[in-house]
């Protein structure tokens, strides 16, 4: 699965293996790993594409939100 456009917040960088968490609308929140990055070219708006290599398109619905996952936070 792939997340699109992706903006980090100020100095906010992300890598392969570090956890996300999904907030999906309908289904609770998911805390997954990182599989891979792309910076798309042209990238006038510093986008970055996410690979989620464990999720399916159905697993990450329309309206899913993204939000970097710190391991000290609680669900």
């Amino acid at each position: 699965m792939l997340l699109p456009g992706l903006k980090p917040v100020g100095e906010q960088r992300f890598k392969v293996g570090d956890k996300i968490r999904l907030r999906r609308p309908n289904a609770g929140d998911l805390v997954v790993t990182i599989a891979g990055l792309e910076l798309p070219h042209p990238n006038p708006e510093n986008e970055v594409l996410i690979l989620l290599g464990e999720l399916s398109k159905d697993d990450v619905p329309v309206g899913t939100e993204v939000w970097s996952f710190d391991e000290s936070q609680r669900f």
